[in-house]
C-alpha cells in the first residue's frame, strides 16, 4: 500500500509525463490557465496534489482522462532519479531553450572527458 507522499510522488510523475507527451511548460499552463507557478511547481514536486476542480481542468488543458493523472500504474517502469536530476529537468521545463541547449552541451562535454 502506497502512503501519500509516494501517492503525491506518482502524481507528479504522471503530470511530468504528460505535460511532456503535449509539450507543456509550467510557464505554459501558469499563463494558459490562471495558475500561480508555485502552485504547479508544488503539484510537479509531489508536495500537494491539486484539487478536484485544478485536476479538471488540467484534464481539459492537457486533453486527458482523470484517469491518466490520478491512477498509479504500478506496471509502469519508472527510472528513479536523484533530487539534483529533478530540480535539472525543473529548471529545464521553465527555461529558455537556447539555455537548455547550452547546458546539453556542457553535459555532453563533460560526460565525454576521460
Amino acid at each position: 500500500m502506497m502512503n501519500e507522499q509516494e501517492y503525491n510522488k506518482a502524481v507528479a510523475a504522471n503530470l511530468r509525463r504528460i505535460m511532456y507527451e503535449r509539450d507543456k511548460t509550467q510557464a505554459d499552463m501558469a499563463r494558459d490557465l490562471g495558475i500561480k507557478k508555485g502552485t504547479i511547481s508544488t503539484w510537479m514536486n509531489g508536495k500537494h496534489l491539486p484539487r478536484m476542480d485544478k485536476v479538471d481542468l488540467l484534464c481539459r488543458y492537457l486533453n486527458c482522462k482523470r484517469s491518466d493523472l490520478l491512477e498509479v500504474d504500478k506496471d509502469r517502469k519508472t527510472t528513479k532519479i536523484s533530487e539534483a536530476q529533478a530540480q535539472l529537468i525543473q529548471l529545464a521545463m521553465t527555461a529558455d531553450i537556447e539555455n537548455v541547449r547550452l547546458v546539453l552541451e556542457v553535459l555532453k562535454r563533460l560526460e565525454a572527458r576521460p
